[in-house]
């Protein structure tokens, strides 16, 4: 049977049918920010298990976690990664301090310095793992602005709007050539 494009039916339904399927940027972000988190947790469980054996590793793991930081911002293209790195550490790190503060209250002798160590290790890792992540992330998504900035050839309006605003004040425009062609 012949349809209005002048294929048959049959053969319209053989093609192979290409859906592009777009989660929404809020999906798509707290999806990333879970494996985000699986992988700090980890990250975190190997140190904790080889740092006496391997005194590098440390650093080492650092930097895988902010790679990762950095793929998923070129990955995600949206600002709001970035704060994807400080939700995946400060969802379980809220949750440990309300245990622990519970813990202490409960205690005899209510006693502050256990509950100082904590915030002093809590803070300690978002200082020197979060905030590098951080950073890794906002390096990823300004890469994947700048890349879609010079695969479009260099306009900067396929960027997004706050990228393009800041794309206008940070460059200098080039002159056009036919203003500074001498007047004769």
């Amino acid at each position: 049977m012949m349809v209005a494009d002048g294929r048959d039916r049959d053969a319209r339904a053989r093609e192979p049918v290409m859906m592009r399927w777009r989660a929404s940027t809020w999906a798509r972000w707290l999806g990333w920010t879970v494996m985000f988190g699986l992988a700090l947790a980890g990250a975190t469980l190997v140190f904790s298990a080889f740092a006496p054996v391997y005194p590098a590793l440390f650093w080492a793991l650092l930097v895988a976690v902010a790679v990762l930081a950095f793929l998923i911002g070129v990955r995600l293209q949206t600002w709001w990664w970035v704060l994807g790195p400080v939700v995946a550490y400060g969802v379980p790190a809220a949750s440990y301090m309300i245990a622990a503060n519970a813990r202490y209250q409960s205690l005899e002798h209510k006693g502050i310095e256990g509950l100082t160590w904590d915030w002093f290790v809590v803070l300690a890792y978002a200082a020197f793992v979060v905030a590098p992540c951080m950073l890794a992330a906002a390096a990823g998504v300004t890469w994947a602005a700048v890349s879609r900035s010079r695969a479009s050839g260099g306009r900067q309006d396929r960027c997004t709007p706050r990228w393009s605003r800041m794309g206008r004040f940070c460059t200098v425009q080039a002159a056009d050539p036919q203003e500074e062609a001498p007047t004769g």
